[in-house]
C-alpha cells in the first residue's frame, strides 16, 4: 500500500475499518460511497475516483474485484473491496484514489451565486415563456 496516493477521507475509512472492522464503517455511510455489508457476506466496498494516467490499461484489477468504469481517461471511478486499496494504490499507473462523497443541490444559494436577483430586478425578466431543450449525446469521461 502507498498511503501518498491515497486521499484523507479514504485514509480515516480504512483507519476505521481496521479498527472495528465493518460496524467502523456505518459512520461513513451517510457522507462517503461506502457500503459497510455488515449483515452479508459480501465485502465491504466503496466507490473511488482515481487519478492515473489517461492511457493507462486497469483491466488486470478486475481479478483483484476492482472494476474501473472507464477504459481511458486521467480521471476515472472504480468500485471495489476495502481490502484491495492497497493493491490500487501499488498500480504505477495510479497517482491518486479518492473516495467519493455524497453531495446535495444547493439551489437555495446557486441563484445569489450567479447574480439572478440582480438580473431579474435590472431586465424584468423571470424565464416565462422559455423553452428549454437537452440534447444527450452520451457521457464524456474526459469532461
Amino acid at each position: 500500500m502507498i498511503p501518498e496516493k491515497i486521499g484523507p477521507a479514504l485514509q480515516v475509512a480504512l483507519a476505521d475499518y481496521e479498527a472495528d472492522g465493518r460496524p467502523g464503517l456505518i459512520r461513513h455511510v451517510r457522507s462517503l460511497g461506502v457500503v459497510p455489508s455488515v449483515a452479508t457476506p459480501k465485502p465491504a466496498r466503496t466507490v473511488v475516483f482515481i487519478d492515473c494516467d489517461p492511457n493507462a490499461n486497469l483491466d488486470g484489477l478486475a481479478e483483484y474485484g476492482i472494476i474501473v468504469n472507464q477504459r481511458r481517461g486521467r480521471v476515472r471511478t472504480a468500485f471495489l473491496p476495502l481490502d484491495q486499496v492497497g493493491r490500487l494504490s501499488d498500480e504505477p499507473a495510479v497517482r491518486q484514489i479518492h473516495m467519493s462523497r455524497y453531495l446535495r443541490p444547493t439551489m437555495n444559494v446557486a441563484p445569489g451565486r450567479v447574480h439572478l436577483p440582480d438580473f431579474r430586478q435590472r431586465t424584468n425578466l423571470n424565464g416565462s415563456g422559455v423553452v428549454i431543450g437537452v440534447v444527450d449525446t452520451g457521457i464524456d469521461p474526459n469532461h
